[in-house]
């Protein structure tokens, strides 16, 4: 149809470009957020809506989402990516993949590489270019700003700071800052030029055939053209705050830039990262709702009282039979075994009246020693939340990530059960 064989080793994707077809994954989705559609705007009454609230038994991997919510995001950002909603971007237009149609054909690719530069030793033996151009890219206090230096003779003889929407990312800021560079390369007289940047991920998405981000098609649309004028540039990746001076210069533009610089945005698409990140804050928002009014999870929110700040810790900590049985009340408590016909009375060893829960082992157990004849869920809870009370606050700031400080606590407090019971018996 297209002249194309597999003897032309054409990427199946490039020709499908070519020939404007929709990928079989991106089909298959729209036929099910299609169906989905279809199934919401039953009535509530309907089986299929009965069916996305269907609490499923058995386990499931914690801190994964209900289902109607996940086919709730997938459906929003479906309708983002193609405009139809702004409910996830506001006021701002998505940043969209460029189209295959859209690119070069594969066989007219250019071959970009970058040369890796780690000290000032490197970095002056490589810079023979008449033109060095310094990029930057930062994010401060929530406002992003790029910038360029151009250097001639070991001189600034130029500079520029560019301003990108809130919502942008430091990524799109440094390629915003590459892409501004080619343009300059394009329409200055010179013929020699060096961009260097401290972005490695930047520009290795530059020298990517496969990339389809919108900045990094018109990087490479760019320096084609700049080949065909014959401008010889290379790209440079530099180690960030080694001392370099123009390095340092791009950094302190780009903090100015995003702090200072009042002007028009020149850059604002948002980015997908920031439209799932939208969507995903208002699932939380729904599933915590959910969690805060169910009735179900009462011991449970006792040490997590909300849903959207103990999802990111809880999904990542492998639980042990003492966690289970204090944080969610299924153990050998005798409220908890009463409730199964396991035990006759529910009450409490210290106080007959009070049933043996871990809320009332928290907070109305009496001091406990050899001779009050504590049981041993007492004891497994009453070092868990005192231990809990005195090594969470100052453990979170001195872990660099508050899983690590979950998995962390976990182990310590184990081996301080063991050594109690130890020292008990």
């Amino acid at each position: 149809m297209c002249g194309v064989t597999r003897l032309d080793k054409i990427r199946n994707e490039y020709v499908r470009g070519s020939l404007s077809v929709q990928d079989i994954t991106d089909k298959m989705q729209e036929s099910r957020l299609s169906w989905y559609g279809h199934v919401k705007r039953k009535p509530p009454d309907y089986v299929g809506n009965l069916a996305l609230l269907h609490d499923l038994s058995g386990r499931k991997p914690r801190g994964l989402l209900p289902l109607d919510l996940r086919i709730h995001e997938a459906a929003a950002l479906y309708e983002a990516k193609r405009g139809v909603s702004q409910l996830a971007t506001g006021d701002g237009e998505m940043e969209r993949m460029t189209k295959f149609a859209d690119i070069p054909h594969p066989a007219k690719h250019i071959d970009l590489q970058f040369i890796c530069l780690e000290d000032r030793e490197q970095v002056d033996t490589h810079s023979t270019q008449t033109v060095r151009i310094y990029t930057d890219g930062s994010k401060i206090d929530g406002k992003v700003g790029a910038s360029l230096s151009f250097w001639s003779n070991e001189v600034e003889t130029k500079c520029k700071k560019l301003k990108l929407s809130s919502y942008c990312t430091v990524f799109q800021a440094e390629l915003l800052a590459i892409c501004r560079s080619t343009r300059e390369i394009i329409k200055h007289p010179k013929d020699s030029f060096g961009i260097y940047s401290d972005s490695r991920s930047s520009l290795e998405a530059v020298t990517n055939n496969r990339s389809l981000h919108p900045l990094v098609v018109e990087i490479r649309r760019n320096l084609e053209e700049c080949k065909r004028r014959n401008k010889r540039v290379e790209l440079f990746w530099i180690k960030a705050h080694a001392g370099l001076e123009g390095n340092e210069r791009a950094d302190q533009l780009a903090k100015e830039a995003a702090l200072k610089l009042k002007t028009k945005p020149d850059y604002d698409l948002c980015p997908v990262s920031c439209v799932r990140r939208q969507i995903r804050l208002g699932s939380l928002e729904v599933w915590n709702k959910r969690y805060s009014d169910g009735e179900t999870a009462a011991t449970t929110k006792l040490f997590f009282p909300d849903a959207i700040k103990a999802c990111s810790i809880v999904r990542h900590v492998k639980p042990n039979g003492i966690l289970t049985q204090v944080m969610t009340g299924h153990g050998g408590f005798s409220a908890y075994l009463n409730r199964f016909k396991c035990k006759e009375d529910p009450s409490c060893i210290c106080e007959p009246e009070k049933p043996e829960t871990v809320e009332h082992i928290i907070i109305e157990y009496p001091v406990f020693g050899r001779e009050s004849g504590v049981s041993r869920n007492g004891m497994i809870v009453v070092i868990f939340f005192v231990f809990m009370q005195k090594r969470w606050a100052s453990l979170l700031p001195t872990v660099g990530r508050p899983i690590r400080a979950l998995r962390t606590f976990q182990k310590e407090f184990v081996d301080i059960e063991t050594k109690f019971y130890s020292e008990v018996h």
